[in-house]
């Protein structure tokens, strides 16, 4: 939300709410860490594909 210094929407067990703002507008940055073992200094070639669905209704 406006001045807000963001949330944090955890959707690992399944979809959840966004909510916007009167303007309709939000800012989504995604982080995407795989499970298991993960060195981020590690630069190898293992990549870790995801998609994001976004439907104006639930």
């Amino acid at each position: 939300m406006p001045d807000s210094d963001g949330e944090t929407l955890d959707l690992s067990s399944g979809p959840k709410p966004l909510h916007f703002t009167a303007d309709s507008t939000r800012t989504l940055i995604v982080t995407v860490l795989p499970t298991g073992p993960y060195d981020p200094d590690l630069r190898d070639e293992d990549r870790y594909p995801f998609s994001i669905v976004l439907s104006a209704h639930p």
